[in-house]
Formats: C-alpha cells, structure tokens, sequence
C-alpha cells in the first residue's frame, strides 16, 4: 500500500481551519437532509418490488440457490 506524498494531502484528512462552526452546522443540515431523501426512495424502491414480487406466481420466482 503507497503512502501519499507529503506535498499532496489528502482532501479527506486536512479540513479547512477557515469554515465556521456555522458552516459546519448548515453541511451538517443539508447531509441530514440528502439522507432522508435517500431513505424515502429506498423505502419506496422496497414497497416497489414486494408489490411486484406479490403479483409474480411463487413457481416464477427465482429459487433459492442451493449450499
């Protein structure tokens, strides 16, 4: 495994001294905010597909593979 050089930190390690405890709350916010984004389309991609696999005949779905 390489080392990343001394003269190219890493984005993820060095955090900008400049950014307020305000400009972390608003990141903070607006991540908060995506995830619960995520999860609604999640939760209906889910409802989605047991609605589908509801409808297909138990003898068309897929069987469970085998140890």
């Amino acid at each position: 495994m390489t080392t990343p050089s001394s003269n190219h930190p890493s984005p993820y390690t060095s955090l900008p001294e400049e950014m307020s405890e305000q400009d972390w709350r608003n990141i903070v916010s607006l991540l908060l905010l995506r995830v619960k984004e995520l999860e609604a389309r999640l939760r209906a991609v889910e409802k989605h597909r047991s609605e589908v696999l509801e409808r297909v005949p138990v003898e068309e779905q897929a069987p469970a593979t085998p140890l």
